[in-house]
């Protein structure tokens, strides 16, 4: 649980600092974008009827400005789970046994759930049983509406296997739009 803690801390300070710094970063191109906007108002509305060095200025001031939106958005997106329904439904389809498709889905909340805790976490035996006993008790059990037969050893493995599925079919994607990218050339 201590490696969760650390690593959803380390996370979020990043984020933090990188928010401020690119916060800071906004603002002097704030400075920037004013004064474009300043110029730009006498070039009218019309792109086609603009000359070459309006044209150049106005594209300028659009990136600036999309830069801009990026700089503060990234940090925010870094913070989304990693682990979504997408990649559940994935996981299942893949499965070759209905009932035990059945029975995952069944359990899809608590497994996604745990699939964002334990992402990038390498449990050993008892890491898991330290995790199960947590997990088991009445008070996670009554915030869930799960049953303690909801959760056993066996969510562990289901998760762990739900981690490498996507991590081995992300490894598989980048691989095919790699090669796609270098076949195009």
């Amino acid at each position: 649980m201590a490696r969760i803690g650390r690593r959803d801390i380390n996370s979020y300070n990043l984020a933090n600092f990188e928010l401020k710094e690119r916060i800071k970063q906004v603002k002097n191109e704030t400075t920037e974008l004013k004064r474009s906007i300043k110029k730009i108002k006498s070039f009218g509305t019309d792109y086609k009827l603009m000359d070459e060095q309006q044209q150049y200025m106005l594209g300028c001031y659009v990136n600036l400005m999309l830069a801009s939106e990026r700089l503060i958005s990234t940090p925010i997106e870094n913070l989304k789970p990693n682990y979504i329904d997408s990649d559940f439904k994935e996981y299942i389809e893949n499965i070759d046994d209905d009932c035990i498709g059945k029975e995952y889905y069944n359990r899809k909340n608590l497994i996604v759930s745990l699939c964002n805790l334990l992402y990038c976490i390498d449990l050993d035996k008892r890491d898991k049983k330290v995790m199960l006993k947590f997990f088991r008790s009445k008070k996670f059990l009554s915030q869930f509406g799960l049953t303690k037969k909801d959760i056993d050893n066996s969510v562990f493995d289901i998760v762990n296997e739900a981690l490498s599925f996507k991590h081995d079919n992300y490894k598989t994607n980048a691989l095919q739009t790699r090669r796609l990218t270098f076949d195009s050339y």
